[in-house]
């Protein structure tokens, strides 16, 4: 009989580092989960982190209001409707196409905005269609009697998950009446659903940097959807392993049929040269590299720019390395120092990666556990970065079902994806798996579970799902050990998309 109800939380599991404490396995109380899936959306900012100052120009951009006054262009009017399930607050609106009208647009009421030409404008909208390949246009139109002028941004959001789509623009019209548009244009017939929708000035003090919400795709996954330079996929999630200490997973590959999505490795600070020679060689071989590094100073001493030099190294360095690369600084801090030392430390180091190498996604791993069920101090709000862009959220989230003995049975679905990938929606990120991995006792009980687990994640947006495929620093037996173990893996694997070689 499959087990339904499986027990996860972040183990603490490090390699080539002191271990964490154990963290003991408790039940989810139903206050503290329906906490976690409560979030207010962050503050509208520049790309320096500073707030937008004007009112929103978009009326009932959240579509709160029980008359939404927003008009359909091309389509009847029935094919807007408001309804609940928010990105921002309760409400949504949504619109469908057809295969008779594969086209849909929307239009919000106008607006004059009582601003001089060359005015600083930020735009933004979040979006969720409901398949894939969907071509969303974001339209801010500008009028003033005869003359009109367009600012757009074009995307292809991955199926089934909010992305915010947003962009800086100037006025070119003087006091112009606005306008915002969005156009759906669907592949095959299917819904696009809308929230957040605003369009607010820029104090001149508060600089925007004109350039795209995301990083344009370049290539083509196995899959047939297409990823960033930085290896952030359209769709699907990669699904891969740590293997043994930093073992050459060729043998475990040769094994399962297939090559892994994503590789995660481990180094300590002195580790540069191991790292980039293996990053370089997981990229060769079709692999995505997820690094963890441990840092040369503190985490003070780092987010006072201590360690500026040797990240810049270590960035310019992966740069060099013809495929993407997944970056991340001391994963799993909870319980290893000052945490709030820790995130201005990601605060300092995020934009400067991304600066110095633009193949490389800056990622933060945390256990899971303690964000949405652990102290008030390792909450999403108190550790998370603010102001910086990252690019993916990880999380160590295990099947602990068997281990020490333990039999707890939680859902990983409800417990944790559920209230991650809303979190993420939010925050404008990417998320996923850093590690995980079940016990025997639980591969007994439930001998599907890697692979229903891997494809709940794709579907609910997350990109990566890591497996822990090592015996080190742990406390149940998590290497895949068993025929049943590695075969439910190996379905994963197959069934996950992959990079070109």
């Amino acid at each position: 009989m499959p087990l339904r109800r499986l027990a996860l939380l972040g183990t603490g599991v490090m390699l080539f580092s002191l271990p964490i404490a154990d963290t003991a396995a408790v039940g989810l109380p139903k206050r503290a989960a329906a906490a976690a899936t409560t979030h207010t959306a962050p503050t509208e900012r520049t790309a320096e982190g500073r707030p937008v100052h004007g009112p929103n120009t978009i009326r009932n951009g959240s579509f709160e209001r029980p008359r939404p006054r927003w008009t359909t262009v091309n389509v009847s009017s029935r094919r807007l409707t408001i309804g609940k399930g928010g990105v921002q607050g309760k409400k949504r609106a949504r619109l469908v196409g057809t295969r008779k009208v594969p086209k849909v647009v929307v239009a919000s009421p106008t607006r004059r905005l009582a601003a001089g030409k060359g005015t600083r404008v930020a735009v933004k909208v979040w979006v969720r269609p409901s398949r894939p390949g969907t071509r969303v246009r974001v339209v801010l139109r500008e009028t003033r009697g005869k003359k009109a002028r367009r600012h757009v941004r074009v995307v292809r959001p991955a199926a089934k998950t909010w992305r915010r789509v947003s962009f800086a623009t100037r006025t070119r019209l003087a006091r112009p009446v606005v306008q915002l548009r969005v156009t759906g244009a669907f592949a095959r017939p299917g819904a696009l659903l809308l929230d957040g929708a605003s369009a607010r000035t820029v104090r001149a003090t508060s600089a925007v940097r004109e350039e795209p919400d995301v990083d344009p795709y370049v290539g083509v996954l196995s899959n047939g959807c297409r990823y960033t330079r930085r290896g952030l996929p359209q769709c699907g999630a990669y699904v891969g392993a740590a293997h043994g200490g930093n073992t050459d997973p060729a043998g475990l590959e040769k094994e399962i049929g297939r090559r892994l999505g994503v590789r995660r490795t481990y180094y300590a600070a002195s580790g540069v040269d191991k790292a980039v020679r293996t990053a370089r060689a997981d990229v060769a071989a079709g692999r995505l590299p997820w690094i963890s590094f441990k840092l040369p100073h503190s985490w003070a001493a780092m987010a006072n720019g201590q360690g500026d030099a040797w990240v810049r190294d270590l960035a310019e360095r992966l740069d060099a390395i013809p495929g993407p690369v997944w970056l991340a600084f001391h994963h799993e801090p909870e319980g290893d120092g000052d945490v709030k030392a820790w995130r201005r430390m990601q605060e300092r180091l995020a934009p400067r990666v991304r600066k110095w190498a633009d193949n490389v996604a800056y990622t933060v791993i945390l256990t899971g556990w303690n964000q949405l069920y652990g102290p008030a101090a390792y909450s999403l709000s108190a550790l998370w970065p603010r102001g910086v862009k990252v690019d993916v959220a990880g999380f160590d989230v295990y099947n602990s079902y068997g281990r020490d003995g333990r039999l707890v049975e939680n859902d990983v679905v409800k417990d944790y994806f559920v209230p991650l990938s809303r979190w993420a929606s939010r925050q404008g990120v990417r998320w996923g798996l850093a590690e995980t991995g079940y016990s025997d006792p639980a591969a007994v009980r439930d001998p599907t579970w890697i692979r229903r687990s891997a494809k709940a994640l794709a579907a609910r947006g997350g990109v990566a799902f890591a497996y822990f495929d090592s015996p080190y620093n742990s406390t149940a037996n998590w290497v895949l050990s068993t025929d049943a173990k590695i075969a439910d893996f190996a379905s994963a694997v197959r069934e996950s998309p992959t990079l070109p070689r």
